[in-house]
């Protein structure tokens, strides 16, 4: 009636299925029973697996595939923090893999909750992006990431700005979908007054409004991020660890001192862009950005409206400001003029 849809949760699929003889007539009975609806989007299959599900999940996923091939199996993984025993593989890096190869998941999704009650953030949270990042590159799978929305356990209650330094960090490294952990409210949570977007009862929570405008944000600016391929990821300031430091050679360039982010991309035509995110979300910065010489333009892509403002070059430099924890995507544009290739004689004539 809205527009939404839905993931469907139901008792009888499981990892565990493919230990019967006639466990695909279960999965056609499922989708007999979800996969004309309208409202439906995928089928849940596991949340954060151990090694030894990929594969039984692999067959699982193919098969709920081969019969409904319009809609989503969906298996989410462990972050980086996750123990040896929870991975079930010696490092992070070699659960990515065997779950690619194993699994062949439509989507790579994980998730990762790096606001802690004490006020820190995990240090590992920029080192997950790029891993995740450059597994689905590899293996040419769409990577998703579930950011925090809920305080529990011990992780707090996201600001605005801290929700929207979640959004512009993944965006940054070739996120392709958010997902939040939750949109709805658990009565167990809701009684110690931890509330996610929505109440138990679907009342709007104090995250709601930021929510909302992050989707539309997500949603304008998606339409040019999809067809883009992420080619690179680089830090200002402090590097966090597991990640590199804006390079010289960089065709944008920002200042080496403040804590900034900056992601390239390419589309299909071989056009560059690059979305420079703030990476504090307790302050917003003014800073100079330049470009090198071969950049003959640069167009912002508004968040809200999705149209094009080309920003005015000054000896190749523009100052740009940004909220906590914000972004902005522009477009390059470039021209540069190669030598011509020395031509070789076709006839040699020594009279």
């Amino acid at each position: 009636q809205v527009g939404l849809k839905a993931m469907v949760t139901d008792g009888r699929i499981s990892w565990e299925m493919t230990a019967g003889d006639d466990w695909q007539k279960t999965v056609a009975e499922v989708v007999a029973d979800y996969g004309a609806h309208p409202a439906l989007f995928g089928y849940y299959l596991q949340d954060e697996p151990n090694y030894r599900l990929f594969a039984p999940l692999g067959e699982v996923s193919a098969e709920f595939l081969k019969q409904d091939p319009k809609h989503l199996p969906y298996v989410n993984l462990f972050p980086t923090y996750a123990s040896v025993e929870q991975l079930g593989t010696p490092t992070y890096w070699d659960h990515l893999d065997c779950f690619l190869r194993l699994t062949k998941p439509a989507v790579l999704s994980y998730d990762h909750y790096c606001l802690m009650k004490d006020g820190s953030t995990r240090p590992d949270y920029f080192e997950n992006l790029a891993l995740i990042r450059e597994a689905g590159l590899r293996y040419d799978t769409p990577p998703w990431n579930i950011i925090l929305s809920l305080p529990h356990f011990g992780y707090r209650d996201p600001t605005d700005a801290e929700m929207r330094w979640q959004v512009y960090t993944s965006l940054a490294y070739g996120m392709k979908g958010i997902l939040y952990f939750t949109y709805w409210t658990a009565l167990e949570w809701e009684a110690q007054n931890e509330i996610a977007i929505v109440d138990s009862k679907g009342k709007p929570g104090r995250l709601y409004p930021i929510v909302q405008q992050l989707n539309a944000e997500m949603r304008t600016l998606g339409k040019t991020l999809l067809r883009l391929r992420s080619t690179g990821v680089f830090h200002t300031g402090e590097i966090p660890q597991g990640c590199a430091r804006l390079g010289g050679d960089a065709i944008v360039q920002v200042p080496q001192d403040l804590p900034l982010l900056v992601g390239f991309f390419r589309d299909a035509d071989g056009a560059d862009y690059a979305m420079i995110a703030n990476r504090d979300f307790s302050a917003a910065t003014e800073f100079e950005a330049s470009f090198l010489p071969h950049v003959t333009a640069v167009h912002q892509l508004s968040a809200t409206g999705g149209e094009e403002e080309v920003l005015p070059l000054v000896d190749h430099k523009l100052k740009l400001t940004l909220a906590a924890g914000d972004g902005r995507l522009l477009r390059l544009a470039t021209d540069f003029d190669y030598p011509e290739p020395p031509k070789t004689l076709a006839d040699l004539n020594f009279q």
